[in-house]
């Protein structure tokens, strides 16, 4: 099922009612008000600038798709207030910065725009392949603690966007000189096979990035791509 309503109508609760849908994509769509979600059989969910009516919650919305194994959310308006229980197959995710990374922590591909100073006081511990999206600040020192907490990360893969991801902590920021981290995350040293700068426009600090990288793994390549 896949509704695309550009916000014009209310897409009605019953459809999430649906005990045999499977896969379910909702693109610019609002949502009436839900008071309960049964979906058994679901194996794909994305959503993408969607807005829910009432008190429903992601700790309501998720629990409901106990099976699923894809999850892209982008853009969803919704109340996060309740505690999330962990989705057992879910193995692939696309996000964007404000989503709860907690929910996704247990997934083996990752893709998402940039991480908006969110707490890691956990590992992805099933992670192997990550994309990150990283605006004009590139905050390459970010990158290196995100991957800290991805022990066994084997392909990386980082977007170099001219998007600008604001927030209050940019304010009077000003570019630091790149100093080698004392502390080597472990994917680079023991598991990174892959490393993929997509944008890449050959900056100083770009360059320092990938020369951090390849100096403390010997045994794969790092790649670029041009804007």
């Amino acid at each position: 099922m896949d509704f695309k309503l550009h916000f014009t109508h209310m897409l009605p609760s019953v459809v999430f009612s649906y005990k045999t849908l499977v896969v379910l994509k909702l693109a610019f769509t609002r949502v009436a008000y839900i008071s309960s979600v049964d979906f058994p059989l679901l194996k794909i969910l994305h959503l993408f600038s969607v807005s829910f009516s009432g008190d429903l919650d992601l700790s309501q919305l998720l629990p409901g798709c106990p099976n699923l194994e894809d999850l892209e959310a982008k853009g969803v308006a919704c109340k996060i207030k309740g505690k999330f229980n962990r989705l057992p197959e879910l193995v692939r995710a696309s996000i964007d910065g404000h989503f709860p990374l907690e929910i996704v922590k247990d997934v083996e591909v990752l893709f998402i725009d940039w991480i908006y100073h969110q707490n890691l006081d956990f590992e992805f511990q099933n992670l192997v392949q990550l994309k990150l999206t990283l605006g004009l600040r590139k905050d390459w020192f970010g990158v290196l603690e995100v991957l800290k907490h991805c022990p066994k990360l084997q392909t990386l893969v980082i977007y170099i966007s001219n998007k600008v991801f604001y927030s209050s902590d940019d304010e009077g920021h000003e570019e630091v000189v790149w100093q080698y981290p004392q502390i080597i995350p472990a994917c680079i040293s023991l598991h990174l096979k892959t490393c993929c700068l997509e944008g890449y426009k050959g900056s100083a600090d770009e360059l320092q990035f990938e020369r951090y990288i390849t100096s403390k793994r010997n045994s794969f390549h790092c790649t670029q791509y041009t804007s």
